[in-house]
């Protein structure tokens, strides 16, 4: 059974609110890690049932919401910042991969949008 644990991480001046799932403990080892993200004006609770699975299959997932919505900071709320939310997706990557459990190296993005594309022409490590 995947570990749920709520999450706070900065990206710029706003704190991002999510849930981290991990693998179970049974299994050692760090484990690669996924962020999930929604698309423009959605929230996280779309995806709990993927990052759930995600664990299940021996990967620490991240779900969070953008920034002006759902449980994250900023104002004002359902504002879509497209550049702002790109940030948000490099802290999010940045963010897993700094968790001691999971290994940086094998981790990567995965979205429902092409601002991951977008991100990941500025900082191609984030596919990588």
């Amino acid at each position: 059974m995947a570990e749920r644990e709520r999450v706070t991480f900065g990206s710029g001046k706003v704190n991002l609110r999510g849930y981290r799932y991990a693998p179970d403990a049974a299994h050692s080892g760090r484990a690669p890690g996924v962020v999930l993200c929604h698309g423009f004006s959605g929230t996280m609770d779309r995806l709990t049932t993927h990052a759930a699975r995600f664990a299940e299959s021996r990967l620490a997932a991240l779900i969070f919401d953008y920034r002006n919505f759902g449980e994250s900071d900023g104002e004002p709320r359902q504002l879509v910042e497209i550049d702002g939310q790109q940030e948000d997706i490099r802290a999010a990557v940045a963010f897993i991969r700094s968790r001691p459990e999971v290994d940086g190296e094998r981790s990567r993005c995965g979205a429902t949008r092409s601002d991951v594309v977008t991100c990941s022409r500025s900082r191609p490590a984030i596919l990588k």
